[in-house]
């Protein structure tokens, strides 16, 4: 529920957080405008609990972008993006929850909290999954074809990342239910204090909760492999022989454009994946 108070508390903790990551190299400065905008939104219109969760997601996205580093610095270098966070990146992550904080003001249903948790979930499984799912000592298999690939490569998937996928979608799902529980254990004793503002009530969320979102998360993450692999923007570099998503490669050398669609990079799959986490969750919560 909006209030003037909670939307000054939300404006206050994004510019702190956001700009504290700014210092640490973990976004850029359109970056930091877009994790301002995200999470004062989160927090205006859905609480602290939502706030939490994405500051949940950031941390610990951020920590796995740099364990071990070095180690996975050459399946990097064929990123168009690095770990430094741009505003499309952030963008990307944070749209699809921020609509569901809108939504969720507009309409205080239990399935956009639902929506909500699933979208950080699809987003925070794809990045543990791309993170240490490179770290596997076998090439993993692109998901349409199965077929073997170079680490790295849009779409493919492994043992270790599908593990990974489901242990951060489970994590956003328990951070989530876990926060909403706490939430809703102080909100009685300040009901008579101006503070009750900020612990609005949240919706109830049990075990089937906790399965909703971490099906949806783990769908979300899946689209996410499907896209990068049918329709994600590839380009191949003449000089090295190597797919890439940059247009300049490594080398230095200007890369053809060989596959997908010319528009859809990782951050629009990102952003459809945390979309389809998000509807998922709306048609379980619906039929459960």
């Amino acid at each position: 529920m909006f209030s003037y108070l909670s939307y000054l508390a939300a404006l206050i903790a994004s510019l702190v957080l956001a700009i504290y990551a700014f210092t640490k190299r973990e976004l850029t400065e359109t970056g930091t405008v877009a994790a301002i905008m995200a999470g004062a939104t989160v927090f205006a219109f859905g609480g602290w609990v939502w706030f939490a969760l994405m500051f949940f997601f950031f941390v610990s996205s951020s920590a796995f972008t740099h364990y071990k580093e070095k180690a996975k610095k050459k399946v990097a270098r064929e990123f168009d993006k690095g770990g430094v966070r741009d505003f499309w990146q952030v963008a990307a992550n944070g749209l699809a929850p921020a609509g569901c904080a809108l939504l969720y003001a507009l309409n205080p249903s239990p399935a956009f909290f639902a929506a909500f948790a699933a979208a950080v979930a699809a987003v925070n499984a794809d990045t543990w999954a791309t993170e240490l799912g490179v770290l596997a000592e076998s090439k993993p298999r692109l998901l349409t074809t199965l077929r073997r690939v170079p680490k790295g490569t849009s779409g493919a998937v492994s043992s270790l990342g599908l593990g990974v996928a489901l242990g951060g979608s489970l994590f956003v799902a328990l951070s989530a239910a876990s926060l909403a529980w706490l939430n809703n254990y102080f909100a009685p004793l300040l009901a008579a204090s101006p503070l009750a503002q900020l612990f609005p009530v949240q919706p109830a969320a049990g075990l089937a909760f906790v399965l909703v979102v971490t099906v949806a998360g783990v769908t979300g993450s899946l689209v996410d492999s499907i896209l990068g692999a049918l329709v994600q923007r590839m380009h191949w570099c003449p000089k090295c022989r190597k797919l890439t998503e940059r247009e300049v490669h490594t080398c230095g050398t200007r890369t053809e454009f060989r596959q997908g669609l010319r528009w859809v990079d990782n951050d629009v799959v990102n952003f459809l994946s945390a979309v389809a986490a998000a509807a998922t969750a709306v048609g379980l919560t619906a039929a459960l």
